[in-house]
């Protein structure tokens, strides 16, 4: 017979928060990277033959890549500003904040 396995913690911890977030960052980051060495072979394909239109939509599909990327992380920054500021209502001022420690972690300061 199975059991049941029950949760010591929270699912949505801070420490999870912040691994979560930074592996997003992280995945944006090398999303934008890909996307823009993509986009500039084929802007060499361009140069090569300006009138290859195939290869003109595949360097705009790039941009829109490299834009959403950008957009992912505008908008963890944004969810963790919310977070910050839920969390901060109840808690003293002396506390590290959870962007601080975010910004530790992607930096590798830990």
């Amino acid at each position: 017979m199975p059991k049941h396995y029950t949760l010591k913690r929270s699912p949505i911890d801070k420490n999870r928060l912040l691994k979560l977030c930074k592996e997003s960052a992280d995945n944006s980051y090398a999303d934008r990277k890909l996307a823009l060495e993509t986009y500039k072979y084929y802007k060499s394909l361009v140069e090569e033959n300006p009138n290859d239109n195939t290869s003109k939509t595949l360097m705009a599909e790039c941009l829109k890549l490299m834009q959403s990327a950008t957009k992912i992380g505008a908008g963890l920054i944004e969810l963790f500003i919310k977070v910050e500021n839920s969390l901060a209502e109840g808690k003293s001022k002396d506390s590290i904040s959870l962007f601080d420690q975010l910004e530790a972690a992607t930096n590798g300061d830990e």
